[in-house]
């Protein structure tokens, strides 16, 4: 009996695959159609049309993965953040000049209260800098902004290496300190503009760190140069700073700002590198510029809703602890606080 049973089943498994192959041939074409002959669901004509027409291709998409070259926007904000380092040596001189300046350093009596002018007189500077650079900033760009502030401070330093009285030091002091005060405007926003949001708060940083660097430096310089030395090598850095400065490109939001959106474009391609695809994010800074222009509102309009003027209570507040503690004395006579209190 099993091996009765075996067998039907083997007939009928046969049975049905000869029944089911007989059904398929057939089915009409059977055989006629070959694997080269298939074509594709979509022809390449059709799937370039339908790229035009969505605006956007597997390259394209491929390209914007591509992660932006971050080695030059780090060299342009360490080049431009030069400025920083030479605020730091305008803030810093007074320390290790100030006792030779009285000594008799230079062929005129310098007191103790000429002193105090001088190493003030860099502050009245800076105030007059500010409101002066922040129109300029936008009339002939971040770049040539900081390229013109090398004139006023170079003329400061030569009014202070080849002085003649307190006054010229003072005349001297509140140019660079024009200079200085300038700078902390224009940097950090050029600064800004260039950098990525990844890093734009690593760049930010850069300003006040070159700016300790130049009072740690001209501290250890003084340490050991004359004033007259001392204010030569101060001088250097904005030619110095000049030189590698015109290397860099303008920041490609003034040039949007001034609608040349192909200098913008060659701008932002250097900061980001040739391969990446910069489209998006230059339409992003034109939409944010519109949506400037267009909500743009009276000054004391924007400060009018309580957030508002809580943030400018905070920023005033904070810029005010920080400066009427008594920081900028310290920097300015740091040298003489310490061999008064018979440290040195």
């Amino acid at each position: 009996m099993a091996s009765t049973s075996g067998a039907v089943d083997k007939f009928s498994r046969e049975g049905l695959k000869s029944r089911m192959t007989k059904l398929v041939q057939q089915i009409p074409g059977y055989g006629a159609v070959k694997f080269d002959d298939v074509k594709p669901l979509v022809s390449p004509v059709d799937k370039m049309a339908a790229e035009t027409k969505m605006g956007i291709s597997q390259q394209t998409l491929v390209s914007n993965q591509q992660k932006a070259k971050r080695i030059t926007q780090y060299m342009a904000a360490l080049t431009a953040t030069i400025g920083g380092f030479i605020m730091g040596t305008i803030l810093g001189w007074t320390s290790p000049a100030g006792d030779r300046l009285i000594a008799g350093e230079y062929p005129f009596l310098v007191t103790e209260s000429d002193l105090s002018f001088i190493g003030s007189s860099m502050a009245l500077g800076a105030v007059f800098g500010s409101p002066v650079v922040g129109n300029l900033v936008d009339t002939v760009g971040r770049k040539n902004t900081m390229l013109l502030l090398a004139v006023p401070t170079l003329v400061g330093w030569g009014l202070i290496i080849w002085s003649q009285s307190v006054i010229m030091f003072c005349a001297g002091r509140l140019l660079t300190g024009f200079g200085g005060g300038s700078f902390a405007v224009v940097v950090p926003m050029y600064t800004a503009e260039i950098a990525e949001t990844e890093i734009r708060g690593t760049l930010g940083t850069y300003f006040q760190l070159q700016c300790t660097a130049g009072i740690l430096f001209v501290y250890a310089v003084g340490s050991w140069a004359s004033v007259y030395g001392l204010s030569i090598i101060c001088a250097l850095l904005p030619i110095f700073f000049v030189g590698l400065m015109l290397l860099m490109p303008e920041s490609p939001q003034f040039h949007l700002k001034k609608n040349r959106v192909k200098q913008a474009k060659e701008s932002l391609q250097w900061f980001r590198g040739s391969e990446y695809d910069i489209d998006s994010e230059i339409t992003d800074m034109q939409n944010s510029l519109e949506k400037e222009r267009s909500d743009k509102v009276p000054l004391m309009q924007a400060f009018s809703t309580p957030a508002a003027k809580r943030g400018l209570l905070i920023g005033l507040g904070v810029m005010f602890i920080q400066q009427f503690g008594g920081i900028n004395a310290v920097v300015f006579y740091t040298v003489k606080i310490f061999k008064d209190a018979e440290v040195l």
